[in-house]
């Protein structure tokens, strides 16, 4: 058996890789015999160091205009998430993205979204992101569930409504819960979800 397992697997955030390894070692512990592969939602294949992708020039001398989108992206949650729609629909990351969730679909026989604060608004990044893989597993006939899953408090209209869809597609199984408040605030915010939604544990105290 081949299991996908998605979520911020190579972010800035070295816990986010510990909490992936920590999935991938209670699938294995389940299912001695499965293959276990990653998939990160911004399609990062490694960790990087921060800002490596700017030049010298850039890292000692940002633009005028670098740091006022800086500022503003920090500042205005409308602004971010404007900008996050507008980057996750744009037709070379949209075709980008398909592809590799196809390639990572096709080889897989179950999906799991798993561990960390995963559900949360995030100004739509992590939304958008869970939607797609949801979306494409959906086409695939790829079985997903999602496991140990923190629940943020705070949604916008959009960021909830697709949240609602990847909860409610017919090839979502079980949406378990890192904890009791996290499960509660799902089920606030999805109730038509209440019968998928249980608690578990934080996967990362598999580690």
């Amino acid at each position: 058996m081949n299991i996908l397992v998605c979520g911020e697997i190579f972010s800035p955030n070295l816990g986010d890789g510990l909490i992936a390894q920590a999935i991938q070692k209670l699938v294995n512990d389940v299912a001695p015999g499965a293959t276990v592969r990653l998939y990160d939602f911004a399609g990062r294949t490694g960790l990087i160091e921060l800002g490596s992708s700017l030049s010298d020039g850039e890292r000692s001398k940002p633009s005028s205009l670098r740091t006022l989108h800086r500022s503003v992206y920090g500042s205005s949650s409308t602004y971010a998430s404007a900008l996050n729609l507008i980057q996750h629909y744009s037709p070379h990351s949209a075709r980008d993205r398909r592809r590799r969730l196809a390639r990572a679909m096709a080889e897989c026989d179950r999906a799991i979204i798993g561990g960390g604060q995963l559900l949360q608004d995030d100004r739509l990044a992590f939304p958008l992101a869970i939607h797609s893989v949801v979306t494409e597993a959906q086409k695939q006939l790829v079985p997903i569930d999602y496991f140990s899953v923190g629940v943020g408090e705070h949604w916008s209209k959009l960021g909830a409504y697709l949240v609602r869809r990847s909860l409610l597609a017919d090839n979502v199984g079980a949406v378990m819960c890192r904890d009791d408040l996290s499960a509660t605030r799902l089920r606030g915010l999805c109730p038509d979800a209440s019968a998928k939604i249980g608690v578990t544990y934080d996967a990362a105290l598999a580690l």
